[in-house]
């Protein structure tokens, strides 16, 4: 039996992954049957000066299986790289929140991987930079990433992420790029995300936000910054627009059907609602705060107007230009399938079959190389029962991944090898 002080956390990820059938497992196969301790030595291990375990990388391995959560026992693991791992699923454990060395966490583009962002990722405080792109994530963004003081990238990309925009996220004061494009985020867009000083790029485009563009999001207009996409909001999200004459923004008179306020203000706001208003916030002092509803103004039990702060409330009509909140619900998974890629592997043409459903707006079928770019996105103009014939004759023999984009929202994904 090996004492090395991190084998046994290893052996629970080599045996939670299928290591005996691991593309490249040197080094894992005599450690599990005790013959190697030298974990230094092991394939995707690199060690620091002590000789604890300070890196784990793994792309395109074959591990099938889930991440154990005896992964959170390896206490000096500064990096941890897993991507393109098709066969890894299941969630990440709650324990990857004990590593207070980690400065990296990448686990992209292995489509598969499914549940919740654990809150105790929030624990992460030397974070740099979290991955988490190209998956089947759901659940919720939670709040305590924005415990993340040191966090400069970000990027949750097609996954299947819910909810709404925490204003949390507003306390990341080193993040330089955050991209959550192609999820089914909802909600108002916070305010507080004008407060990312340091961003260069923000994308969250393809979601199903709606409302309007805080004033505070014109600290943003001269960075890469994307709404496109998103249906309820101005222009379809358009951000520009904003940027250059004030358009979708909120102090310009747009209100909502009904509005529930349950964030704390942060600065001077105005709330219009062509009907109903309810909120639950805490007005802090020094600020003001005016709601404008058309029929009601409601304030729960744990509404509070601290001293020195102004709240006034009215009943009077919405103007105009209201954004009404309906949106119709659809249930496009169910209605969703992609079929098995013909020949495959395959050479110079592929024909791969689909069903979409007959109210689809827009759909895709994207091939994806091993990094993850799309190198050919082919439209699909049939909704129903269909087959797409694609032309591979621009792309070199390797392994790609073929996916379905059903209104922005990534449904399944597949694999095919070219083989010329």
């Amino acid at each position: 039996q090996c004492t090395h002080p991190d084998y046994n956390a290893l052996m629970a990820f080599y045996e939670s992954t299928g290591g005996d059938n691991w593309g490249s497992n040197q080094g894992w196969v005599d450690g599990a049957a005790g013959t190697d301790c030298d974990v230094c030595e092991w394939f995707g291990i690199s060690c620091n000066e002590q000789g604890r375990v300070q890196k784990l990388q793994f792309s395109s391995n074959f591990l099938n299986g889930t991440l154990p959560s005896e992964i959170g026992d390896l206490s000096f693991l500064e990096e941890l790289n897993i991507e393109f791992e098709l066969d890894l699923t299941g969630n990440i454990p709650k324990e990857i929140g004990n590593l207070n060395d980690l400065k990296v966490l990448i686990l992209t583009s292995n489509f598969s991987l499914t549940g919740a962002i654990p809150a105790e990722i929030g624990n992460l405080s030397n974070l740099r930079t979290l991955d988490l792109s190209f998956n089947f994530f759901n659940g919720t963004i939670p709040a305590e990433i924005g415990n993340l003081s040191n966090l400069k990238f970000f990027y949750a990309q097609v996954n299947s992420i819910t909810g709404s925009i925490p204003p949390e996220i507003g306390n990341l004061s080193n993040l330089e790029r955050l991209e959550f494009d192609t999820n089914k985020l909802s909600g108002f867009i916070p305010a507080e995300l004008g407060n990312l000083e340091k961003i260069q790029l923000l994308n969250f485009s393809s979601n199903r936000l709606r409302g309007c563009f805080p004033e505070n999001l014109s600290n943003l207009c001269s960075i890469n910054l994307d709404f496109s996409g998103n249906p309820d909001l101005p222009g379809r999200g358009d951000f520009r627009a904003f940027c250059t004459s004030g358009q979708g923004s909120c102090s310009n008179d747009i209100c909502l059907d009904e509005l529930t306020l349950t964030n704390n203000p942060t600065m001077d706001a105005t709330y219009s609602a062509s009907i109903s208003i309810i909120s639950e916030v805490t007005i802090s002092s020094e600020i003001e705060i005016v709601y404008i509803a058309g029929n009601s103004i409601t304030l729960k039990p744990n509404f509070h107007a601290t001293n020195n702060s102004d709240f006034i409330a009215k009943i009077e009509l919405c103007p105009e230009n209201t954004i009404t909140q309906e949106i119709e619900q659809r249930s496009i998974s169910e209605a969703v399938s992609l079929g098995k890629a013909s020949p495959n592997p395959a050479s110079y043409k592929v024909i791969i079959p689909y069903t979409i459903p007959e109210f689809t707006q827009e759909a895709n079928i994207l091939i994806i190389n091993a990094t993850g770019q799309v190198v050919l996105n082919q439209n699909i103009v049939n909704t129903g029962n269909g087959k797409l014939r694609i032309d591979l004759q621009q792309l070199s023999s390797c392994l790609y991944f073929y996916s379905l984009l059903v209104d922005g929202q990534l449904q399944t994904v597949d694999k095919v090898i070219i083989a010329k």
